[in-house]
């Protein structure tokens, strides 16, 4: 009967390319990933860009235009401070989040990005927000009226503001054609780290 250790075996071809994948597979499975959701990230945030300049969305009220410096209305744009910040980033391997939040200064901030994006969070208006006028926000639209050349104070029949829906982010990743492209990217990671690649080729 052979002793212990007797039987020795050496990999060799396929079986050592194997052996030699699966002692640094987890390590390259991770960098392979991230590199892959980092890739997917750029590529959507790219479409989001993009779709920022196709100025398919409302475009801002009259008002809205002259407190941001011009006269004229316009949509999302690329000079703007939502297309500038639109970025990505690698949560771990796994996870990449796009999109931008943009806040107002001072007390009781507001997520100016998820306004305009969202538009209706709790309205019935169908797609947009509606906010209540209030005896402060007219009095504040006055002070801004006597500030600003052209501005006008509210009218006394406007009760309500309404803020349209601009899904910027939702259309782009609701496309089926973006969703297969996000996908190549996390199954060509996935090959690279069976073949034995830190990142995919």
């Amino acid at each position: 009967m052979p002793k212990a250790g007797a039987f020795k075996f050496k990999l060799s071809g396929d079986w050592e390319k194997m052996a030699s994948i699966l002692d640094g597979f987890e390590a390259n499975f991770k960098a392979s990933m991230e590199h892959a959701s980092d890739r997917a990230g750029l590529l959507v945030a790219s479409r989001i860009r993009k779709r920022i300049t196709e100025g398919k969305y409302a475009a801002n009220a009259k008002r809205t235009a002259l407190l941001k410096g011009g006269g004229t209305p316009t949509p999302l744009k690329d000079t703007g401070w939502l297309y500038r910040n639109i970025t990505w980033d690698v949560i771990n391997p796994f996870v990449v989040h796009v999109g931008t939040n943009r806040f107002a200064r001072g007390k009781g901030r507001v997520n100016v990005a998820k306004v305009v994006h969202d538009g209706a969070s709790k309205s019935k208006s169908g797609g947009s927000t509606v906010i209540k006028v209030t005896d402060k926000m007219r009095a504040y639209f006055r002070y801004l009226a006597h500030k600003h050349k052209g501005f006008k104070p509210l009218s006394s029949k406007t009760t309500h503001i309404i803020i349209p829906k601009r899904p910027f982010i939702e259309t782009v990743i609701e496309e089926p054609d973006t969703r297969a492209k996000v996908k190549t990217e996390w199954s060509r990671g996935i090959a690279a780290a069976f073949a034995g690649k830190k990142v995919p080729t």
